[in-house]
């Protein structure tokens, strides 16, 4: 698939490897810090079957713009 989006003229793509992942959510600002908390507890509980699976490993990242570039940020 890359090689025959590298034939399309003008075409720009992100270039790097894939990796899958999973977004938990995105979030531009926090203005209450418990009531983010609150929302996130109802949603929890609200929207979501318990689930098991095996993991191999799992990364926290953050993103943020810096100068129209977006920077990410490993936590752990």
């Amino acid at each position: 698939m890359r090689d025959n989006l590298n034939n399309i003229e003008n075409l720009k793509y992100d270039k790097k490897d894939f990796k899958s992942h999973i977004t938990l959510a995105r979030v531009k600002r926090v203005y209450d810090n418990e009531k983010l908390k609150e929302k996130i507890e109802e949603v929890n509980n609200s929207y979501f079957e318990k689930l098991s699976f095996k993991v191999n490993s799992i990364t926290l990242y953050s993103s943020d713009f810096v100068n129209y570039t977006e920077l990410f940020t490993i936590h752990f």
